[in-house]
């Protein structure tokens, strides 16, 4: 992450600007994106970061014998979809909203929330919610698993494939 001293006041006049955007009447998923890309060229890989995964994800994923492109176009990161986390717009309205709070306040709210779990499409489509009691914890980001990919979650065969494969017993 690359939150320093310096970036944190600019950080919250972008957060009062933004709430000045909703409260003046803008299209709230369009400040919603905006509020968030910025946002997220100080979090960079660390974006959207699953911190679980279900079963079925594992299955799917380590199932050899469909295609390894096949396998992990039916992953999906999901904010909302495990009780007690919020989707990303609900969060983002929420924080541009609601009272008024200082960096210190809203900035941990955001980051806690802008954690996802790894799914499968067809839990996704069906809005299936977990409890993340029921889910497979991934390994700590500090060992660059699972990182943001740009527009998707990195699923490579050598890393993230080989740790699942090497844990499946585990979860299974």
């Amino acid at each position: 992450m690359n939150l320093t001293e310096e970036i944190k006041p600019l950080l919250h006049k972008h957060y009062l600007n933004m709430r000045n955007a909703v409260q003046a009447g803008l299209n709230g998923h369009l400040v919603q994106k905006s509020f968030e890309e910025l946002l997220g060229a100080i979090t960079l890989t660390d974006s959207w970061r699953p911190t679980h995964i279900s079963r079925l994800a594992v299955k799917t994923l380590t199932d050899q014998s469909i295609h390894y492109v096949l396998r992990t176009k039916q992953i999906r990161r999901a904010h909302g979809q495990v009780m007690g986390r919020i989707e990303r717009y609900d969060r983002t309205i929420e924080i541009l909203t609601g009272q008024c709070e200082p960096f210190e306040v809203w900035w941990p709210f955001f980051l806690e929330h802008d954690k996802t779990v790894l799914i499968t499409r067809s839990e996704h489509n069906n809005k299936v919610v977990f409890d993340i009691n029921d889910m497979i914890e991934l390994p700590p980001w500090n060992e660059n698993l699972f990182e943001n990919g740009s527009k998707s979650i990195k699923i490579r065969k050598g890393a993230e494939i080989s740790w699942l494969m090497e844990n499946r017993n585990k979860f299974m």
